[in-house]
């Protein structure tokens, strides 16, 4: 992904740490134009402020994605600033912090208005957008979290959806 990222415009979700903070310093740093969306926003706008610092292009935008509004706001903020949205990174994710057997539905939903229904507002409010350029991609990275009953845990990781000119609109890789 790093290569000819250099003036991309590039949207991250879960910005504010692990993953995606450390992807928005990536490619901050190889010249990407990043905007950065989380719900922790003070440590999203110290990140923004430090990657501008040092000479990159970084936008904090407070965004909560089990909201559909306030991740549209993200990208349309991209949008208007940027005039175009090149990467969109749904990287927001969380992990149940119970064994299944505990019953925590509580923690289900949250888990799945997160993991699922975060990826896919910021799909609905990317796409039209990639659509339009006829080019953009969609990456998806959170913690999908396999189901435990045990301690332990496996991730797995979604292939990145390119958005271009085909008939169908996306590809899976």
């Amino acid at each position: 992904m790093t290569q000819g990222i250099k003036d991309k415009v590039v949207v991250i979700t879960g910005a504010s740490s692990g993953l995606g903070e450390a992807t928005a310093r990536l490619l901050s740093a190889q010249g990407a134009s990043v905007v950065l969306g989380a719900r922790r926003v003070d440590r999203l706008r110290s990140l923004a402020d430090e990657l501008t610092g040092s000479g990159g292009k970084a936008l904090a935008v407070g965004t909560d994605v089990t909201h559909c509004d306030q991740v549209k706001r993200l990208v349309d903020a991209a949008v208007q600033i940027h005039g175009r949205i090149d990467v969109m990174i749904n990287n927001a994710g969380l992990m149940p912090q119970s064994p299944l057997e505990r019953l925590k539905t509580d923690e289900w939903d949250r888990m799945i208005d997160v993991n699922f229904k975060g990826v896919l507002y910021g799909i609905a409010a990317a796409l039209p957008y990639m659509k339009q350029q006829k080019a953009g991609i969609l990456s998806t990275s959170p913690p999908w979290p396999a189901i435990r009953s045990a301690p332990a845990s496996r991730s797995t990781r979604r292939p990145s959806m390119p958005c271009g000119p085909s008939p169908k609109g996306c590809a899976r890789k």
